[in-house]
């Protein structure tokens, strides 16, 4: 005993240092070399005595029991019934003796763990009495919360776990059959045992001997409902006092909704304790709400989320009943808003944010229109009433705190997942044949919710503008158009980092997919009185003589005019969210509404324009800030109609209707933009609108020559070759946008124009006019014969790449003529860039640039500059992979040399998918680098662009397969034969990658070429590389490497096995298990054997996975054998 209590206290001590933060890594080493001393350690009956030890602190404890683990299950295969129930018990009483002691939970969740595995290794008659144990300590109310907690554990060991070694895989699949069969007494059981704790307040207990008249969900509402009503804080006490247990047994129901068979699930009406419990948080009529009763909740939403994701039979689920029990939730907060101050009504949203996103859509298909009515029963009770529940967010609108800002996005996030629910059922009968219009939503409850939030929005930004920072005032609007085109994706993660007139905006949007109309109908009419509100101001306060000068007037009348003002901004950002997609409103209606409301919008921008845009900023006075922002909201309405502008202005050139009208609105628009660009007292946020709203005018409408006759363009065009523009900042993309609308404008074709009208001839002289003189310091960099030193060189690369990367990414996907003009301009940059490469090859960051300018450069006008300019490129990335200076750079982990890669990865990649036989003679020279140079520096990198390379090579091989896939392996040529053997070893390395991604690339690829060229099926594979590649797939299944892509690698080799069957389970596979996973040779043919009647890819993979579990079995058993 001395021995073992001096082995014991070496053994704490040791792990104790190892865990111990002052500890060095040095001496960490040296400690874990010195760990197999104590491998002595491993009876079990020492270890539980370690355990037991209360010096054992965590580190110890937990070490020690995955030390039990290792030794218990080396003994599992080989004992005996006597032995296995000794070891069960064991491990069972030190699990609870660590539940009563107060253990950390992982721990007494581990031991809990161990012993259901134990039981999961025995004979059918002890695993019944482990769980009759088991059922009848949870009966006892002592023993109760400690037998939950091993149920919870014990099914998710016997069901969810596949890891166990030591179990052959029908035996496997067998206890789990098994323990799915016992789960449903505990199903029953647990459900009794809730509804005994709240007899008192539901309609009968469980399970029920006798079905009272009219038993549904929906009598069992009511009946709770009005007992709830009565019993004062009854409830809460009782569920304040069974809280810990309550909690318990909710989160053992979720576990056990998900393995229980279905048809047991409804018997004797048992669901309805869920749909009671789940229904508890929502209940906001009965006073007080607790949070403990929330929190409860929310637990039983997550047995109804398991609910709702199992396959129901149509036999055992009456569909009505979740059905009705979403109309009893939604139906029941018609008076909600009433008594409740923020914090409870917060608390009620988060559960209906948990309903929206969990049921609301699942069950969009049998939820009646009577259900959607109910909402505008509930939100005509919030809007008409005195306490709106909106004004219940607000205390004061200047100062908004955390709580209230996260329940109204609470509340938009909420009603956000609704109405994507109804746009998506919406889109889904719409794409049927026949289908008729239908309203999911009452037009009149549209109406009163957009009219709710038009007007709240004002007051939003209020609350809103002190914290946030200018810039994202343009934000705003900037997000609607492309958000609009997304409505159903992402809408969790938008809400999460927006603002409050976002949450609103965005709100707005969905409701405008919903019933366009009533919102068209409400913003215009809004728009219609601010926007007389806004005239009136003008003239009174800025053209008025006889009027108080603004710096001088009341701080009444000063807020009043501030209110109007903001007032029509946010009816001009509603208005923007009616936008959308040209295509979205293919009807005449919405074209004509919204030419109308752009003319209305133009006669506004005009008043603007005199008043303020050729005006001092000085005669603002203290309206400045506001008649900005307003400025900034006005242009931006442009950019996001847009589409629609081009769409009338196709529609005028083709019918020559309303041509000179539509003319004005762009012109109106285009003068708008120019008026603050020419002015140099603007800056910031103003002249990103007006940045950005020109260029989607010039590039999105593409207006014909009369734009370039406009006397304020060619002002512009004529500011901008004399480089007053060149001082603009970049941060936000501002110069960089100004210079790609005012150039590609020049060489992008005007829409409906042909021949001459296109007025090639003028505008070309004036693109390269320009792109000399925004660019002329790279062109003199490149230009110059002598070397230019790094510190001057970089900033002007550094400038210039960006903009030469943005004027060259409108064009991609454009015609010959435009490509053609700007590479007549650009020409000079092909070898210029090439040198500049090779001259700072030890500058990352300007490599980086350089490399980032010639992908976009060889992507967009790789025909252009032809095969001897690309070869030329491929030999200088060659030279450069070869440089010591350029490899030594990248071999620290830099953002900068993961960047550099990837850019080497594009360009490659940009000259291998070239279709043009003129370039295959490139490939050769493109495949040396990339199974040479390339690799060794690709193969240190982030993880992404490994999986980048892999893609590479997948082209490469595509684009080589006549020369890779010949009838023949002897008719290949040496150098094929190379580059493909380098190919394959490195596919075939990256399958055993670390990472997971890059093995399922890896996989993806190699799929990709069977279903491309049959790779599987060539001579050239099978001959060569198709054992290899079976072998590592399998290996690597065996070793669990990569778990997460079983399903993948089985399909794989189903898809490679299956065309010769016989050759593959009688002599490939066995050898393999024999050589690489010491199997017998009977063991190898029994268990091939069991694949040879699987001729089709789905029976095989399914089959395989069991071989693949057996064969890990067998290898256990035989080392365990052999030990």
């Amino acid at each position: 005993m001395q021995n073992s209590e001096s082995v014991l206290q070496e053994y704490q001590q040791t792990l104790q240092e190892i865990g111990s933060a002052s500890t060095s890594n040095e001496r960490r080493r040296q400690l874990l070399e010195n760990m197999p001393k104590l491998d002595s350690i491993s009876d079990v009956e020492f270890l539980c005595h370690i355990l037991l030890n209360e010096n054992s602190d965590l580190p110890v404890v937990m070490f020690t029991i995955a030390k039990l683990e290792n030794r218990i299950t080396s003994e599992l295969p080989f004992a005996g019934s006597q032995r296995r129930q000794h070891l069960f018990q064991t491990v069972f009483n030190l699990s609870r003796s660590y539940e009563i002691a107060g253990k950390p939970s992982c721990a007494v969740q581990k031991l809990m763990s161990i012993a259901a595995n134990i039981t999961r290794h025995s004979d059918e008659a002890d695993a019944v009495e482990y769980f009759a144990e088991m059922f009848e300590m949870i009966t006892r109310e002592k023993s109760r919360p400690f037998a939950i907690k091993f149920l919870k554990v014990s099914i998710e060991e016997f069901v969810e776990s596949n890891r166990c070694k030591t179990l052959p895989y029908e035996r496997l699949q067998y206890m789990k059959a098994f323990a799915i069969q016992q789960a449903s007494r505990f199903y029953s059981l647990i459900i009794e045992l809730i509804s005994q704790e709240l007899a008192v307040f539901l309609l009968c207990t469980y399970p029920i001997r006798e079905v009272p008249p009219g038993f549904n969900i929906s009598a069992v509402l009511e009946v709770f409902i009005s007992t709830l009503k009565g019993a004062n804080e009854t409830f809460t006490r009782v569920v304040k006092e069974n809280f810990d247990l309550l909690a318990l047994e909710l989160s053992c129901l979720s576990t056990l909704l998900r393995t229980v068979e279905v048809d047991w699930l409804v018997e004797n009406h048992s669901l309805h304790i869920i749909y009671v419990f789940a229904f508890v948080g929502l209940q906001l009529t009965v006073q007080p709400i607790d949070s403990a009763c929330v929190d409860i909740s929310e637990l039983a939403v997550n047995c109804l989320l398991q609910l709702s994701e199992r396959q129901w039979s149509l036999q055992s689920v009456e569909k009505s009943e979740m059905v009705l029990f979403l109309a009893s939730v939604f139906s029941n907060l018609v008076s909600t808003p009433h008594s409740l101050d923020v914090p409870q009504f917060q608390n009620a949203l988060r559960l209906l944010h948990l309903y929206a996103n969990c049921f609301y859509a699942k069950q969009m298909e049998n939820i009646p229109c009577g259900f959607l009515h109910n909402q505008l029963v509930c939100l005509d009770k919030s809007v008409n009433s005195s306490d709106d529940p909106l004004l219940l967010l607000i205390k004061s609108w200047g100062n908004l705190v955390q709580q209230q800002v996260d329940t109204c996005r609470t509340f938009c996030d909420c009603w956000a997942s609704m109405l994507d629910s109804v746009i998506l059922r919406m889109e889904t009968i719409a794409n049927k044949p026949l289908a008729q219009a239908v309203s999911y939503l009452p037009e009149e409850f549209c109406a009163a919710f957009g009219l709710a939030l038009l007007r709240k929005l004002a007051n939003f930004e209020v609350a809103d503008e002190d914290d946030e920072p200018a810039e994202n005032i343009v934000k705003i609007l900037l997000e609607i158009y492309s958000s609009f085109i997304v409505l159903s994706m992402h809408c969790q993660e938008r809400f999460d980092s927006g603002s409050l007139p976002s949450f609103c905006l965005e709100v707005l949007t969905l409701l405008a997919r919903v019933d366009m109309k009533s919102q068209w109908h409400i913003i215009m009419g809004e728009y219609e009185r601010t926007a007389a509100l806004v005239q009136r101001c003008i003239v009174e306060v800025f053209h008025g003589g006889s009027v108080t000068p603004s710096n001088s007037m009341d701080s009444s009348e000063v807020a009043q005019i501030n209110a109007e003002l903001r007032q029509h901004r946010c009816v001009i950002k509603a208005a923007c969210c009616l936008a959308g997609p040209v295509d979205a409103w293919n009807c005449a209606d919405h074209f004509e509404r919204c030419y109308e409301f752009l003319s209305r919008h133009c006669e506004m921008t005009l008043l603007f324009m005199r008043s303020f845009f050729n005006k001092p900023k000085c005669t603002y006075g203290v309206f400045e800030e506001s008649i900005v922002s307003t400025m900034v909201t006005v242009l931006l309405c442009f950019r996001s109609y847009a589409p629609w502008l081009s769409s009338f202005y196709a529609d005028a050139q083709q019918s020559g209707n309303r041509n000179v009208e539509v003319s004005l609105l762009v012109s109106t628009a285009l003068k708008a933009a120019t008026a603050v660009l020419r002015d140099s007292q603007f800056c910031g946020k103003l002249t990103q609108a007006a940045v950005l709203t020109q260029r989607s005018i010039l590039l999105t409408v593409r207006p014909h020559s009369f734009v370039l006759s406009m006397n304020d363009m060619q002002s512009l065009y004529q500011q901008s070759i004399d480089g007053l523009y060149k001082c603009l900042p970049d941060d936000v993309g501002v110069r960089n946008a100004l210079y790609v609308s005012l150039a590609n404008y020049l060489i992008l074709p005007w829409y409906n124009a042909v021949g001459e009208e296109q007025e090639w001839s003028q505008r070309k002289p004036t693109y390269e006019q320009l792109v000399r003189s925004i660019l002329a310091d790279y062109f003199a960099l490149v230009d110059t014969e002598q070397s230019v030193p790094y510190e001057m060189a970089a900033p002007v690369i550094k400038k210039a790449a960006p903009l030469i990367v943005a004027l060259l990414d409108s064009i991609e996907s454009e015609g010959a003529i435009t490509k053609r003009t700007c590479y007549d301009v650009m020409r000079p940059f092909g070898k210029g860039t090439l040198s500049l490469l090779l001259l700072y090859k030890q500058h990352l960051d300007c490599v980086q640039s350089l490399l980032e300018l010639l992908s976009r450069l060889l992507r967009t006008l790789i025909m252009q500059f032809g095969v001897d300019f690309t070869k030329q490129l491929s030999s200088t990335l060659f030279d450069l992979c070869a440089s010591a200076d350029f490899s030594n750079g990248l071999q620290a982990e830099t953002e900068e040399a993961t960047s550099v890669l990837e850019c080497f990865v594009r360009v490659l990649s940009t000259i291998v998918v070239q279709t043009s036989s003129k370039f295959s003679s490139l490939l050769p020279e493109v495949a040396a680098l990339v199974i040479g140079p390339l690799f060794n520096l690709v193969r240190k990198s982030d993880t992404e662009v490994v999986q980048s390379y892999y893609e590479l090579l997948g082209k490469i091989i595509c684009a080589r397969s006549r020369q890779y896939f010949v009838p023949s392996p002897d008719e290949l040529d040496a150098t094929a034969k190379e580059e493909l053997r380098s190919f394959m070893i490195i596919f075939c390395a990256g399958i055993v990658e670390l990472e997971l991604e890059t093995a399922k690339v890896v996989i993806g690829q190699l799929n990709m070429l069977h279903a491309k060229h049959s790779l599987y099926t060539k001579e050239v594979f099978l001959s060569q590389y198709y054992n290899e590649f079976v072998g590592t797939l399998f290996v690597t299944l065996v070793n669990r490497e990569h778990d997460i892509l079983l399903d993948d690698i089985c399909d794989t080799l189903a898809i490679m096995a299956c065309p010769n069957l016989n050759q593959f389970c009688n002599k490939i596979l066995p050898a393999i298990m024999e050589t690489s996973c010491g199997l017998s040779k009977e063991q190898a043919a029994r268990l091939c054997g069991r694949l040879l009647n699987c001729h089709e890819v789905p029976t095989f993979s399914v089959t395989f996975k069991g071989v693949v579990h057996d064969t890990d079995f067998c290898r256990l058993m035989n080392s365990l054998a052999t030990a």
